[in-house]
């Protein structure tokens, strides 16, 4: 392990202690697998050479359960571990290459993006072995992506190899599905040309839904509030050469035959009817309230 190692210690039945044993300044969250909660360190700030992160091991009254860990240093290099009694255990990378084959979904959020995802697992997509139980209501996106994708890809001073290496790590958590159709959940694309750079094969969703009074989650009711051109910029990625498809996301949770042209899209080869629409419907426990009236 070049260059990295930390120590993670639950000093008593409330707190966990991470310690920083590197000489670099770290960024790092600790997360539940099944349940893809994450909990990063507080606002964002490196935890420095030596330091330590203290934080408690519920919330709200509810165990968190950690059981992985994933740091990222400040020359962009990232490791991800699994915690079991307190023992932190490093995850072997799975050299995949950035040319295989994802298919990207985007937008805003809030926006109801986890909820379409969660329908693509249901027909047999794959999202990361670290999204989480398919029964959750929310996420359904790799940490380790996701880390990936804002503390590496899109910052300035990543040289190649180390951006490929930390991507094989993220993708020995992720566990690529050769046989399966791949989704990656990045939001907010900000970094979308070095993102069409990085992952040259990649077909994009832009998951388009519309403001509405209230909301039924904190994400959803901060989406319903948020800016006309914030939200014109998640739902529009500036893309160059690469395929999008501009979603309706009330459209697709409506009518079967638009989402047969989304899945199409996305690569799925059956036809849906009805039946297995609304067997779909009801296996993810889609919300009618959730649609646009």
């Amino acid at each position: 392990m070049k260059n990295l190692h930390i120590d993670i210690v639950q000093e008593d039945e409330k707190w966990i202690k991470i310690n920083n044993l590197t000489p670099y300044s770290i960024y790092f969250e600790l997360f539940n697998i099944d349940k893809n909660m994450g909990y990063p360190i507080k606002d964002r700030i490196p935890l420095g050479p030596g330091n330590y992160h203290k934080r408690p091991v519920s919330w709200k009254g509810n165990d968190l359960g950690f059981d992985a860990i994933t740091v990222i240093n400040e020359i962009g290099e990232l490791y991800a571990y699994t915690i079991k009694n307190d023992k932190v255990t490093l995850v072997k990378p799975k050299k995949i290459s950035p040319k295989k084959p994802f298919v990207v979904v985007t937008g805003h959020q809030g926006s109801g993006t986890s909820i379409f995802v969660k329908s693509l697992k249901y027909f047999g997509a794959h999202n990361g072995d670290d999204a989480g139980n398919f029964n959750n209501r929310k996420a359904h996106e790799s940490v380790n992506i996701r880390m990936f994708f804002h503390y590496v890809l899109n910052k300035d001073n990543v040289d190649l190899k180390t951006m490929n290496n930390s991507f094989y790590n993220a993708m020995g958590v992720y566990n690529y599905k050769r046989w399966k159709i791949n989704i990656l959940k990045p939001l907010h694309l900000h970094y979308s040309q070095k993102l069409v750079d990085f992952l040259p094969n990649t077909k994009f969703i832009s998951v388009i839904k519309h403001q509405e009074k209230g909301g039924l989650s904190p994400e959803g009711k901060n989406f319903n509030k948020a800016d006309q051109v914030e939200i014109l910029e998640a739902q529009n990625p500036q893309l160059s050469g690469q395929q999008i498809f501009h979603m309706d996301w009330n459209k697709y949770f409506t009518d079967y035959q638009y989402a047969q042209k989304v899945l199409e899209y996305v690569g799925f080869k059956f036809t849906l009817n009805e039946k297995i629409f609304d067997d779909m419907l009801k296996a993810i426990n889609f919300d009618n309230k959730k649609l646009k009236k």
